[in-house]
């Protein structure tokens, strides 16, 4: 459990902690959220282990869309679950999410955690569970740590590697390997990101009068033939943008956003216009490729 918006070296730390902890035999449970918990998932896919994704929503509504093509992974993995609720509410139930977690596992651990956070929720959970609760420290002046250390307070098990918790678990302890082990398999640059970061502080709004934008050029002008959206849903920039990223090799949509850092929605209308233009192309587990390659 963790943070929606972690450093890259806790990335790397939680995706690293459970494809060892997967291959040594124990079920990765987590909350199928941007950040931490897709690195626990990616981590345990890595190594063909066992991953469970307790989602806030009707498994008829994942959450979050921009992670579906992840939870299909989930899905078509030998050892791969998705758990959901019956109810067909229309709001996310984050807290029964976070309480349910905490309820399937035998041991809780929190990667990294702010100090306002829904891993703190399961946290708390866990200890009215009475789970075993482990906490990775981090650095006092990293907001995304602030969280875990103030928990850490309340648990006398920190975690700073792997054995430990195997051993409570029972699992065998051997040939643990370090951290940069078992990062071939997923750079950080391709790593699912939550596509709705926090919005920026807002500024006083001031009387100067509105500039002329830039002409935009027509939808001809792009490099490549068929695209109609140019103006609509993207800017000729940001769809070559989209395109380039394409170029380089085929991406899921949570690829795409990262590369590009265009909003979730915008690239998959784009990408329906183009794969229904015959422009794109979508293959297996949600990656697209342009059609000519």
């Amino acid at each position: 459990m963790g943070t929606r918006r972690p450093p890259p070296d806790a990335w790397r730390y939680a995706y690293w902690l459970a494809a060892t902890l997967a291959q040594k035999g124990a079920t990765i449970v987590s909350g199928g959220a941007f950040g931490i918990d897709a690195a626990a998932h990616e981590g345990a896919l890595s190594v063909n282990g066992r991953t469970v994704a307790v989602l806030p929503n009707p498994l008829s509504r994942l959450t979050p869309a921009g992670n579906s093509a992840l939870f299909r992974r989930i899905l078509a993995a030998r050892h791969g679950g998705l758990v959901g609720f019956l109810e067909r509410d229309q709001k996310p139930r984050y807290h029964e999410r976070n309480a349910a977690i905490a309820a399937l596992s035998e041991h809780v651990v929190v990667v990294c955690a702010p100090l306002e956070s829904g891993a703190r929720n399961t946290a708390a959970e866990a200890r009215r569970f009475h789970r075993p609760l482990w906490i990775v420290p981090g650095a006092p002046w990293e907001p995304t740590s602030q969280g875990s250390l103030e928990d850490l307070l309340s648990t006398s098990q920190p975690l700073i590697s792997p054995e430990p918790l195997l051993q409570s678990l029972g699992l065998d302890t051997k040939d643990v390997g370090s951290p940069s082990a078992v990062l071939w398999a997923r750079p950080w640059r391709d790593a699912p990101h939550d596509p709705n970061p926090a919005p920026p502080p807002r500024r006083p709004v001031t009387s100067s009068p509105p500039t002329a934008s830039p002409p935009v050029a027509p939808s001809s002008a792009l490099p490549f033939s068929g695209a109609r959206t140019a103006g609509t849903v993207l800017p000729p920039p940001d769809e070559k943008r989209l395109l380039d990223a394409l170029r380089e090799a085929p991406k899921t949509i949570d690829q795409l956003v990262l590369r590009t850092g265009l909003p979730v929605e915008a690239v998959r209308v784009v990408l329906l216009t183009w794969t229904v233009e015959g422009v794109t192309r979508e293959g297996p587990f949600g990656v697209f490729r342009l059609s000519s390659s």
